[in-house]
């Protein structure tokens, strides 16, 4: 099986510095829905967070790692998914606009495109390893990747 894409963390990491401080800090409970439909840019600075489907509820991504959410925010986001913690969550909501300002005046759209690039190529390796693979094959491999965890972390994994 592919591996995942790799994660472009310096880029994150640093747009997330570019914009530190110019929002509202907040810790968030654990099993909170956080609105998607805001003007905001959401960094994810520590804590556990799904994105799932509306409909039927369905997992999209899950992640514990430093994220920028809400940079391809379209109505059809807002409309179908939302976000929810899972554990508490230390997060910055930026103004949107203001989270773009700052882009532009420092000339960093490139690293935009390559975290945008980046949430797009996972969500196409989501899709490919789950629905051209048979079940055995995914569960296998699920299950050797929780092998490679630490003990305490495999114990923590609902």
């Amino acid at each position: 099986m592919l591996p995942m894409p790799e994660r472009p963390e310096e880029t994150i990491i640093g747009l997330m510095s570019l914009v530190q401080g110019m929002g509202k800090r907040e810790l968030i409970k654990p099993g909170v829905i956080i609105p998607g439909d805001g003007p905001d840019i959401i960094i994810f600075y520590q804590g556990e967070a799904e994105l799932r489907r509306k409909s039927d509820d369905l997992l999209l991504f899950s992640s514990e790692n430093r994220q920028l959410i809400g940079l391809p925010m379209s109505e059809t986001y807002q409309r179908f998914c939302y976000l929810r913690t899972n554990s508490i969550c230390d997060i910055e909501l930026v103004e949107r606009s203001a989270f773009f300002q700052v882009v532009e005046k420092e000339h960093r759209w490139l690293d935009v495109i390559a975290v945008l690039s980046y949430y797009h190529a996972v969500f196409l390796w989501r899709d490919s390893y789950a629905h051209t693979k048979s079940s055995y094959l995914v569960v296998r491999h699920l299950l050797l990747q929780l092998n490679l965890l630490p003990k305490e972390k495999r114990y923590s994994i609902n």
